[in-house]
């Protein structure tokens, strides 16, 4: 949901649109020098976020687009102490891993990949606990990005290695 983006910035352009449509997604960022993706996986598809972040990629190239940023924590899901939620959890964490490799393989691609932690039942508790990070992959390894403050230390972390004959990027959701 487009009204949730809360991040302001003058070289950025939020656009709505559909992440599984790569000619979409070209559209949209065409002339434009980097692409923030937000695709949170659902419980009851969570694979949808492989094709999703395929079809960014895909879109991305088409358009001559290199600098490509995916957020795929699902940040608005609050985390539920039950079964239930840690097996659907593990099916969207899975996805994010495939999507993380598929990443991984891609040449040519500059790219981060913000992603949800491991999240395991703790031995004393039984509680699920997540901690106050989140993960940042990127062709170079993994990083932490603070859960308190992630929208700007993702921004920070984009901009460490834009150059200053890029344009604006667009963020696609």
């Amino acid at each position: 949901d487009v009204t949730k983006i809360q991040v302001k910035h003058p070289n950025l352009e939020v656009v709505h649109g559909h992440m599984l449509n790569k000619d979409e997604v070209s559209k949209h960022v065409k002339n434009h020098n980097m692409v923030i993706g937000v695709h949170e996986p659902l419980p009851i598809y969570p694979y949808e976020h492989v094709k999703a972040v395929r079809s960014v990629v895909e879109g991305a190239r088409k358009a001559e687009v290199t600098r490509l940023i995916v957020m795929a924590h699902p940040i608005f899901r609050p985390i539920e102490n039950t079964l239930e939620f840690y097996e659907s959890w593990k099916m969207m964490f899975k996805a994010q891993q495939e999507a993380l490799k598929f990443f991984q393989n891609q040449v040519g691609l500059d790219w981060l990949y913000v992603h949800s932690p491991r999240l395991e039942p703790s031995t004393q508790s039984g509680k699920l606990l997540m901690g106050d990070y989140l993960p940042l992959s990127t062709p170079e390894g993994e990083t932490r990005l603070p859960l308190n403050n992630y929208a700007s230390a993702l921004f920070d972390e984009a901009e460490k290695s834009i150059q200053p004959r890029w344009k604006e990027p667009v963020l696609h959701i």
